[in-house]
């Protein structure tokens, strides 16, 4: 936002807006002027005079705030990667220069890490929403993460156990079938979850064994 003055104007009326307590309705000269942060109007003062390099400083000011203040908002209803918040930041229309800064400041802060986010999304898809390495990796890179992140938050992920421990829940559905068809549902599922066929086709054989064996012991 850019207001325009010609010349030196006086403050004559702060007033605390009343849909938001968090920002104020600046008056210059007796007439509304523009509205801004508390965090960003914090110096002003009934009486006090102004001229437009204050006036924009105030206002690059406020806009920096509210672009955090939206950042936050967005980081509390679920983690994202930097690469994500800036797009998100810019499509609603925010400067892109001051979207670095508010991102930054974030970094600085630790409030935002793409080597955490990294982390905690591949410990959410283990334990929560299991899945390949590969398919793991493509949703990361998705989110803008860098190649080398994802690398070491891969490190740990083991295809042949996450991909046994679904195949053998899901075989629980797979009762009664024969061969032929229980390899190509199973296969079919697996592959939905970004396995490969060689891993797809090793897991398979051991499921069956496993839960033929287990019948056999019975």
């Amino acid at each position: 936002m850019t207001v325009f003055f010609m010349e030196e104007k006086t403050v004559t009326r702060l007033a605390v807006q009343k849909n938001d307590t968090t920002r104020v309705n600046v008056f210059l000269d007796g007439e509304f002027a523009f509205g801004i942060s508390r965090m960003a109007g914090r110096k002003l003062r009934i009486g006090q005079k102004l001229v437009q390099s204050e006036i924009d400083r105030m206002l690059s000011e406020d806009e920096g705030e509210i672009i955090r203040r939206k950042a936050l908002e967005m980081l509390g209803l679920r983690p994202m990667a930097e690469s994500e918040m800036k797009k998100k930041l810019q499509e609603k229309g925010f400067d892109p220069e001051r979207v670095e800064q508010a991102i930054e400041a974030l970094k600085a802060h630790d409030l935002m890490d793409d080597q955490l986010f990294s982390a905690q999304w591949v410990e959410n898809r283990q334990s929560l929403h299991p899945r390949s390495r590969r398919m793991i990796g493509y949703e990361l890179r998705q989110k803008g993460v860098a190649e080398e992140i994802i690398h070491d938050s891969l490190q740990d992920v083991d295809d042949d156990q996450t991909a046994f421990d679904l195949a053998f829940r899901y075989s629980k559905r797979l009762v009664n079938l024969d061969w032929q068809t229980f390899r190509k549902r199973l296969g079919g599922y697996l592959a939905r979850k970004g396995y490969g066929f060689e891993t797809i086709d090793k897991i398979t054989r051991r499921t069956w064994a496993e839960i033929n064996e287990s019948d056999e012991n019975r």
